[in-house]
């Protein structure tokens, strides 16, 4: 399951997920694959194709990022691809990193981590 919308972070995972689970009473990420990507359009070009757009796509899990990528990949010349993680699982995941690592405050440090829909 793909959404393909211009949409508010947080979307695939808060809601769309949320609301799929309930109804199949399948799990994201177990039972079925989950992703997220932006729609990509440039209509002030007139040489434009749809393949040569850069399409970006978010994945719930490394398992589907890649069948996303793989389906986008058959028809998009460059995808870009990483995992999603809604604001929730981004803090979780930040406090997880930061407690296990020794910084000064103020210190910028990467953790890989972004919202779904940036």
């Amino acid at each position: 399951m793909v959404l393909e919308s211009t949409t508010y972070p947080g979307t695939t995972e808060e809601d769309l997920r949320e609301v799929l689970e309930a109804g199949s009473k399948l799990k994201a990420g177990k039972d079925f694959h989950l992703a997220y990507s932006p729609e990509r359009e440039d209509p002030g070009n007139a040489q434009s194709r749809m393949e040569i757009i850069p399409k970006v796509v978010g994945g719930y899990t490394p398992a589907c990022l890649e069948r996303a990528r793989a389906l986008y990949g058959r028809a998009i010349k460059t995808i870009v691809a990483g995992l999603f993680l809604s604001r929730r699982r981004g803090h979780q995941a930040a406090r997880k990193h930061f407690s296990q690592r020794k910084h000064r405050p103020g210190q910028r440090i990467e953790t890989g981590v972004r919202s779904d829909g940036d």
